[in-house]
């Protein structure tokens, strides 16, 4: 399989001859992660458990390691009342395991009942029930997709005898190669793809996956930075704006991804704090938890948090007392302003807030007499 040939991005090539064969390559991908080159392969041979013939594992990688694309050689037959051709077919994955594309050499092509050759909307559709990772597909097996076919291997799909709710994610008298060809996608070798790309996980992968916007990816990256020890400044900073992303995965895997020596550091807290006080309601217990997490609670976090307690519901409040006393917060100014919660007439909150001060014991005079008119 040759590297120099991996894309043709967001595009397709299908020309037919009037013999219906393609005289240029079929190919079909989505746009590439990594947009260099590839210049190198590397071949992993491994079991992926799907008879294809195919047990090589292409690993393909630019000049300085980072994997481009990861690539498979499928050739199966494909049969239909006794009559097979051969089905020759490359399938491709990102760095992260998702499905990119497949390609076939010059005058190859997919075919239907009686080996009639897919037209150009049917290719598109085929790229796209591979780009679904949530298909149905992968509840059914293929004896429950098409009753009474008996050996996969041995028949194609006739539509009419496919389960009417599932038409939607096959290619209509194509149902064997539709399913074959997405198990494939999402079968084992998607596993091997993501375990190889983790044991050459770099900063620039990360920032190449965190620039994408595209949540899945950006989440197999932010998965991935605890195991890198230290971090490019570009890549702290990425992973901080991701903390406030609108989808609250990444924002969750972005908070998560902070180390206890990253969570110590001064712009690593001020993010934090901040999405205690304002982020989505989602993020900010995981926000508290990694402040928790942290080797010290730097005295402007404290400062910060307790200014903007009082906006804090009740359980949120509760949290950040709990972070306070875990780290033996009792410095006047935050007790002060904790007091002040006693007056907001907000009960519940208050009594989080006397809570806390109970378990101080606070000497401060004012604090004290905001405790003793609450409880009156």
């Amino acid at each position: 399989m040759r590297f120099d040939r991996l894309f043709f991005l967001g595009m397709v090539l299908c020309s037919f001859s009037k013999g219906g064969a393609q005289t240029i390559p079929v190919r079909f991908f989505r746009d590439a992660v990594v947009k260099d080159k590839p210049v190198k392969q590397v071949e992993y041979r491994m079991d992926f458990g799907d008879s294809t013939g195919s047990d090589i594992l292409y690993q393909n990688l630019t000049r300085d390691g980072t994997p481009v694309s990861y690539s498979r050689a499928i050739k199966t037959s494909v049969c239909f009342d006794g009559k097979c051709r051969l089905l020759d077919i490359a399938v491709y994955w990102d760095p992260a395991g998702g499905y990119m594309g497949f390609e076939m050499p010059p005058g190859e092509f997919l075919s239907k009942t009686d080996h009639d050759p897919f037209s150009h909307e049917e290719y598109l559709k085929l790229h796209g029930i591979l780009s679904d990772s949530l298909s149905p597909l992968a509840d059914y097996t293929f004896e429950e997709l098409v009753p009474g076919t008996g050996d996969p291997g041995e028949a194609d799909a006739v539509s009419s005898a496919t389960l009417k709710d599932i038409l939607e994610y096959i290619v209509p008298g194509a149902a064997f190669t539709t399913y074959r060809l997405w198990h494939i996608v999402y079968g084992k070798t998607r596993e091997a793809v993501s375990r190889l790309s983790s044991d050459i996980f770099t900063d620039r992968l990360a920032l190449m996956l965190l620039d994408t916007g595209e949540p899945r990816l950006q989440c197999w990256a932010l998965d991935r930075l605890t195991k890198l020890p230290d971090w490019e400044e570009e890549v702290t900073q990425k992973v901080l704006a991701l903390t406030g992303s609108a989808n609250l995965n990444v924002s969750a895997s972005a908070i998560a991804s902070f180390s206890r020596s990253m969570a110590d550091r001064k712009n690593v807290q001020a993010v934090l704090a901040g999405l205690v006080s304002d982020g989505a309601y989602a993020v900010r217990k995981p926000a508290i938890q990694k402040l928790k997490d942290a080797g010290t609670l730097r005295p402007e976090t404290v400062s910060f948090l307790a200014e903007t307690a009082s906006r804090l519901n009740g359980d949120l409040l509760g949290e950040v007392l709990n972070l306070f006393l875990a780290r033996g917060v009792a410095d006047v100014n935050t007790l002060r302003k904790i007091s002040e919660i006693l007056e907001t007439g907000n009960r519940y909150a208050a009594g989080k807030a006397l809570d806390f001060l109970e378990k101080v014991n606070p000497k401060d005079a004012l604090v004290r007499r905001r405790i003793q008119a609450f409880r009156k």
